[in-house]
């Protein structure tokens, strides 16, 4: 009260408190619009296709591209199984205009898969469409999934799937959209959010069980536009189905990390001839299982993080020797 001698204790009060709730409504305000931009999503779903898709010619972004991928969208998270473990549900969507004949190589697709044994990691309904304006008209050519779908050994365990989208002209929009289930959930699939071809919208979600760790793993000079992290809870059914008996039945509960990056307006990534190779600036975000965690039996895959950071600096080190001796 000495500093505001002539008021009285109810004026004093309101006074000490307005700057707190000045503070507070500025501090909520800031927080509603974090919240507000972190819930941002691209409005775009499968086969939703109007004329206006076709109207853009040139895109701000890069007015000589040959092909703007218009949305490229993915997620994973971990599923119990049949198997008495857990599978990785990956997921991928994503649409592209073709703006010229030299972007028809946006097309060709190539879904690369690892197994140690048959069927431990399967690509499941593909779909692929390609989408072209005729007298004011959409038309849709769909992709042969019995004939169309190539898959080829690469070595014993890495094979890889490949197929064209139909009927492509000058004006295609194409979309792509299909599921990897495999039998590691330990193998969280990385996600590139740039290509040759710029981006308008790039996403990746992750879904992470606390019973599994993981380190990330970041690449690029761009920072997303969209960093988000939620937290829920799963329950996991897992049955073992593997004997001769009746099928054990398991229930767990865990906590779940939902992670969310975005980057938007990503332009092409052309290779420069100073550039030793594209990888090395690619814009991308790579997961390292490191340990199984409570209420799973506890066991620590990739040593400390000292160990595991000195390990994948020596790793980077070594590709970029093996390049200057390739290119000298």
């Amino acid at each position: 009260m000495q500093d505001y001698p002539f008021i009285s204790k109810i004026e004093y009060s309101i006074i000490t408190i307005l700057p707190t709730m000045k503070f507070f409504i500025c501090s909520f305000a800031l927080l509603l619009s974090i919240a507000a931009f972190s819930q941002e999503k691209i409005k775009i779903k499968f086969g939703d296709i109007s004329p206006k898709d076709f109207e853009t010619k040139l895109y701000d972004i890069d007015s000589a591209a040959d092909a703007v991928v218009i949305a490229d969208i993915g997620s994973s998270n971990v599923e119990g199984n049949t198997k008495g473990w857990f599978s990785l549900v990956y997921k991928r969507f994503k649409r592209i205009h073709i703006l010229n004949k030299n972007g028809y190589d946006a097309a060709n697709i190539s879904i690369f898969t690892y197994s140690e044994w048959d069927d431990e990691t399967r690509i499941e309904k593909i779909k692929a469409v390609t989408y072209n304006l005729e007298n004011g008209k959409v038309s849709e050519s769909k992709l042969d999934t019995k004939s169309g779908i190539f898959k080829d050994k690469i070595d014993k365990n890495r094979s890889i799937t490949k197929f064209t989208l139909p009927n492509i002209k000058e004006g295609s929009v194409v979309e792509i959209e299909y599921i990897i289930r495999s039998d590691y959930p330990e193998d969280m699939r990385s996600w590139e959010f740039q290509s040759q071809y710029p981006h308008l919208w790039s996403e990746y979600n992750a879904a992470i069980p606390d019973f599994l760790g993981y380190v990330f793993l970041t690449q690029g000079y761009r920072k997303y536009d969209i960093a988000d992290r939620t937290s829920s809870k799963e329950s996991y059914r897992i049955i073992d189905s593997r004997g001769t008996g009746a099928s054990d039945v398991y229930e767990l509960n865990s906590g779940v990390s939902n992670y969310r990056w975005v980057s938007k307006n990503v332009p092409a990534l052309k290779e420069e001839s100073y550039t030793s190779t594209i990888d090395n600036h690619i814009s991308k975000i790579e997961f390292q299982f490191t340990e199984y965690r409570y209420p799973l039996t506890y066991k620590r895959m990739a040593g400390t993080w000292k160990a595991l950071l000195k390990n994948t600096l020596m790793q980077i080190t070594l590709v970029n020797r093996c390049i200057r001796i390739t290119d000298g």
